[in-house]
C-alpha cells in the first residue's frame, strides 16, 4: 500500500503500548513514525502492520497512558528513527 504524505488518522484503540489507528484512503507504510502529543509530550509510534478496514497497528516508544481515542496522529511520511524498536524494548523491560 502506498504512503500519504502528512495524512492523519484517529486513534480507535489503545491495548498499554499497541495503539490501532483508521486512516480514510491510503493507509502509511508499515515501519514509518507517526506522531502525536501525549499530555504535551511528543509521541512516536510504529507502524508495525496493516489490519484492514483502513486500519494500522502501531507500537508506542514508551507505554501509554490515559491515551484518549479519537486523538489525531500525523504521519510525516518518513521511516522511524533509528533506535526506537532497541528503546521501545528497553522501556518495556523497565516497566516489566
Amino acid at each position: 500500500m502506498a504512503t500519504t504524505p502528512n495524512a492523519v488518522g484517529k486513534i480507535t484503540q489503545v491495548i498499554g503500548a499497541v495503539v490501532d489507528v483508521q486512516f480514510e484512503g491510503e493507509l502509511p507504510a508499515i515501519l514509518n513514525a507517526l506522531e502525536t502529543k501525549n499530555h504535551g509530550n511528543r509521541l512516536v509510534l510504529e507502524v508495525a502492520q496493516h489490519l484492514g478496514e483502513s486500519t494500522v497497528r502501531l507500537l508506542a516508544t514508551r507505554v501509554v497512558h490515559s491515551f484518549a481515542r479519537a486523538t489525531n496522529l500525523a504521519d510525516p511520511h518518513r521511516g522511524a528513527p533509528a533506535g526506537v524498536a532497541a528503546d521501545f524494548l528497553k522501556e518495556l523491560g523497565a516497566a516489566a
